[in-house]
């Protein structure tokens, strides 16, 4: 008898809260494989914190579109994770995006999303003026 579900999520989070985002995919692929269960919203959360803190927007947004083929919806946190991500790399516009999407799903912004919003705009700079001139 292999590994049962609370395994595969303390390693996949393990690897995911110390930046080993290989050794993280690569468990929840043995996850899968396994046919034991899902990753629960919790598990996928921190991946999506972890991809967040290495500053990998792209894999953030993959594995939040994944979420639901993993039979995970994504919640508030998972969300914000991503914008968060897209904050970390000064790109206001995409963490923008993340938010309408968010809401689309009708989920409601918070705190934190709105704080990452805000350091999404900050690192990105001052926006160009009305008509693109100086």
């Amino acid at each position: 008898r292999g590994p049962g579900l609370v395994t595969y999520g303390a390693l996949i989070c393990g690897h995911a809260k110390v930046g080993n985002m290989d050794g993280a995919e690569r468990w929840l692929q043995h996850l899968q494989q396994a046919g034991v269960g899902s990753p629960n919203a919790i598990t996928m959360n921190i991946v999506l914190s972890a991809c967040a803190k290495n500053g990998d927007v792209a894999k953030a947004e993959q594995w939040l579109e994944k979420m639901p083929a993993l039979g995970v919806e994504p919640d508030v946190m998972s969300f914000n994770a991503v914008v968060d991500a897209c904050a970390r790399a000064g790109d206001a516009d995409r963490a923008e995006r993340w938010l309408r999407a968010m809401r689309a799903k009708g989920l409601r912004p918070n705190v934190i999303t709105h704080s990452s919003m805000l350091h999404a705009c900050a690192v990105a700079g001052p926006a160009p003026p009305p008509g693109g001139g100086g």
